[in-house]
């Protein structure tokens, strides 16, 4: 499951939150908080709790203030995204108050308004691309890399509209250590967002800086009923590290006329894994880190101004790794191809190989059938009967010599006579055939026609005919 971690800078102070989903449903996991004195130890204690809390194996979300970034509400001619990114980029200078090629930019699609419903509503933000490096660097010095780098007014957004499902129009002003930001939304949209600087910590003495603080807020809130939105707040909700301070509800509440109550960000997400028998403490300081990980959810204003390098560079390696994973699984393919057709192969050559055993064991009654039809040869000639006497045939077995073989027998029943051909390796062999039928009880007469020297298949052969008569009558 994956492990989120959201990420607050905000202030030389270090807000911590990670987070996972389990089935539709966001679970807190761990929670940081520790204010600095300066930059620098910003680095190195952020170093130390990435280590610990292991942030480099979780995707991190991360947001710069937005006193630091440019915002405007742009209505642009009808076009789709890709044609809108091509206008941004071509006026780009018209919108921002520093050199274009200094700037990093986004923009993200708003619901139309109905003055103009065919006219696409942009919220457009741009960063000097100094501000961006340098937060960037703070993150990379930690072996960092988020996923994305949002501003703070949308990570609070995002924390409000995932928490607080209505439509109607409310204030939420983020009280930070030096920074102040007041957003208001309505019908579920970010209408208005300011953010200002108080010139010391809040919290220090409250008579030192509310008087300040009230005014920008009046000032704001002002400004926001001229607009085009044109609707007042029915109720103000309070985020940030100094909006815990004692009495300052009470006070907003008085000079605004409102109603007041600070913001738990963890209305909505599971703390049971957190800590399961109490709430989580002073919650509403996470506001911008809990945001910051619900830019992964549908709702919302989402930008990313992270460094255009960065977003190369992590293509470059994305199509690497795409390469490397096609390139394992065509691999992994092809070896399952050759492992199938190994294993056939195998399965036959075995078959074969059992074959080949079983053809050897038959081998020794082959050669013994292959002998006898050596010496009885091939009989071209049967009697005019078609019966061969089994008994003159038995006799022959008996004295016919091993390396010697008949390739013709005749037998004429009406005369009692035989002929027999054959072929042997040698004069000597075949003469004695003769001689050898002669003992015999059954055969007479018996006279070596002729025998001759011939070659078959490389092998000089003598072939031979005999002649002679049956002694007895055979039934």
């Amino acid at each position: 499951m994956k492990l989120y971690t959201g990420l607050d800078l905000r202030d030389n102070t270090i807000r911590i939150v990670q987070m996972r989903k389990d089935a539709g449903k966001w679970q807190l996991v761990n929670i940081f908080h520790e204010a600095v004195e300066n930059k620098t130890e910003v680095r190195e204690k952020l170093k130390e709790i990435a280590s610990r809390y292991k942030i480099k194996n979780t995707v991190l979300y991360t947001s710069v203030s937005k006193q630091d970034v440019f915002v405007k509400y742009l209505s642009l001619p009808p076009g789709e995204k890709p044609e809108i990114r091509k206008m941004m980029d071509f006026e780009i200078e018209k919108y921002i108050p520093f050199p274009a090629e200094k700037a990093i930019t986004d923009f993200d699609l708003l619901p139309n308004k109905p003055e103009n419903p065919d006219r696409p509503n942009v919220f457009f933000v741009a960063a000097n691309s100094g501000i961006i490096r340098e937060h960037f660097d703070i993150l990379s010095y930690a072996g960092l890399i988020p996923e994305a780098i949002g501003i703070t007014s949308l990570a609070n957004f995002n924390s409000f509209v995932y928490n607080i499902e209505s439509k109607n129009c409310f204030g939420l002003i983020d009280i930070g250590r030096k920074t102040i930001e007041i957003s208001i939304i309505s019908d579920g949209i970010l209408c208005f967002s300011r953010s200002f600087s108080i010139g010391e910590s809040a919290l220090g003495e409250f008579s030192h800086w509310f008087d300040e603080f009230l005014f920008e807020i009046k000032s704001s809130l002002d400004v926001f009923g001229k607009s085009s939105f044109g609707c007042k707040p029915e109720k103000i909700y309070l985020c940030g590290d100094c909006s815990k301070l004692e009495d300052i509800k009470s006070l907003l509440h008085k000079n605004l006329k409102l109603d007041v109550e600070k913001f738990n960000i963890f209305d909505k997400i599971d703390t049971g894994l957190f800590n399961s028998s109490e709430p989580v403490s002073d919650p509403e300081i996470f506001s911008v880190a809990v945001g910051s990980i619900l830019n992964t959810e549908l709702f919302g204003i989402k930008v990313n101004l992270i460094p255009p390098e960065v977003i190369d560079r992590r293509r470059k390696l994305k199509k690497r790794k795409n390469i490397l994973v096609y390139g394992i699984a065509g691999f992994l393919m092809l070896f399952s191809v050759l492992f199938l057709a190994f294993r056939d192969t195998y399965t036959k050559i075995t078959e074969i190989r059992t074959l080949d055993k079983k053809i050897e064991q038959l081998k020794p009654a082959v050669k013994g059938a292959e002998k006898i039809i050596n010496q009885f040869g091939v009989f071209e000639e049967f009697s005019h009967s078609g019966i061969i006497p089994l008994n003159i045939l038995s006799e022959l077995s008996t004295v016919l010599p091993s390396n010697l073989y008949l390739t013709q027998f005749f037998y004429d029943k009406d005369k009692s006579q035989i002929l027999i051909k054959g072929r042997t390796n040698s004069f000597l062999t075949a003469s004695k055939l003769p001689i050898l039928l002669a003992k015999s009880g059954i055969f007479s007469g018996v006279t070596g026609k002729s025998s001759k020297e011939i070659k078959f298949a490389d092998k000089q052969l003598v072939e031979f005919e005999i002649e002679c008569s049956v002694n007895y009558e055979i039934k």
